[in-house]
């Protein structure tokens, strides 16, 4: 059989290879869609999540002047609560304003030299934005003057984190004088 005797036969039945032709072009878009489905699915999803964002955040930046302008307040609180490494004798004076306020004495304040480690060990928070301010505080006094100067420290002018602490009695059966010893940090201003 030749070409032209195939073509002839062809034009004899126009229907059918008309029918023919259609089920072939339609079954291979059919099969080129189906194939891009699940892709396009997972884009229509993502879409629809992408939207759903900005309907939230259109909703919930009606105040937003109004809660940047309170982040600038406490992000300038926050830093103005900063301890300086470098100003040990104000770093110092701190602490002698604690030592008057509460009525007990103290008998230790050294603050490390030692910038802090660029990772922390295990179990220290790490920092990026700010640096531990290393402190060694051993106290003298009643048990509510300690108390007093706990509480004074927690919520005090500067953010502290107690590492650790041990406490002793330092007088006979007839004082109730005790003495804490206290390892802390001070959140301070980033080293550059």
């Amino acid at each position: 059989m030749n070409i032209q005797a195939i073509i002839a036969k062809l034009k004899q039945y126009p229907i059918a290879v008309g029918g023919v032709v259609f089920i072939l072009v339609f079954g291979a878009a059919f099969f080129m869609r189906k194939s891009k489905a699940p892709e396009l699915e997972g884009e229509r999803v993502k879409l629809e999540k992408k939207w759903q964002d900005i309907v939230d955040n259109t909703r919930e930046a009606t105040d937003i002047a109004t809660h940047m302008e309170k982040i600038s307040e406490y992000s300038a609180e926050t830093q103005s609560r900063l301890m300086v490494r470098e100003s040990k004798a104000l770093n110092q004076q701190y602490f002698y304003g604690l030592e008057e306020e509460t009525g007990l004495s103290l008998t230790l304040l050294a603050q490390s030299d030692a910038p802090p480690p660029p990772r922390p060990p295990p179990g220290k928070p790490n920092l990026t934005l700010y640096s531990p301010v290393d402190f060694s505080v051993s106290v003298t006094g009643t048990f509510s003057e300690v108390l007093d100067f706990l509480y004074r420290l927690e919520n005090g002018r500067y953010f502290t984190r107690i590492e650790g602490f041990s406490t002793s009695s330092t007088g006979g059966a007839d004082t109730d004088q005790i003495q804490i010893s206290l390892k802390m940090d001070i959140l301070g201003q980033k080293i550059n």
